[in-house]
């Protein structure tokens, strides 16, 4: 558990190892981005930030787990089993577009794993997860979960929060 995390700096990516990060307070700003690891073919990552106080992130900083979720021709469980085929979009909170979509899953009102990747030339991983519980935000950046580099044929992940937000 730590008092008060300042991540500052242009440049500065932090990633977070598996596992609850514990702040009275915490400060984004900068520049600075927070991740989680991308996912490979067997291991899952998320982010899961609990902070008591306030989490501020300034307008040029971010928390981006985008692209870090299951790779391309992957799915829940992180298994090729019931992923996208043919050029079609990986699934989370509903079917994705195309050829042979992954089996979907996932809420959309209450998310809570990471988006599959798509399948065909054009896809790449899914959005990773990031959960974060907090007394008050102060969202001046961003917080992503999209998908990876090469948007085509592919799910975002999940951004889950609770809390109160001030913009």
């Amino acid at each position: 558990v730590f008092e008060d995390v300042i991540i500052q700096g242009t440049n500065e990516t932090v990633t977070f190892p598996q596992g609850s990060i514990y702040a009275a307070n915490m400060q984004i700003t900068g520049g600075a981005q927070v991740t989680h690891a991308a996912y490979t073919t067997n291991t899952e990552y998320s982010l899961h930030l609990v902070v008591s106080n306030v989490l501020f992130i300034s307008s040029n900083s971010a928390i981006d787990v985008s692209g870090k979720g299951y790779l391309a021709g992957w799915t829940l469980g992180n298994t090729t089993n019931g992923a996208s085929t043919g050029v079609s979009g990986g699934s989370y909170g509903g079917l994705g577009g195309g050829g042979t979509a992954s089996i979907a899953y996932g809420n959309y009102r209450e998310p809570g794993a990471a988006g599959a990747g798509g399948a065909g030339s054009c896809a790449s991983a899914g959005g990773g997860c990031v959960k974060i519980q907090v007394g008050s935000l102060e969202l001046a950046g961003a917080i992503r979960a999209d998908s990876g580099p090469r948007p085509g044929n592919t799910s975002g992940g999940t951004r889950a929060s609770q809390g109160r937000w001030a913009h």
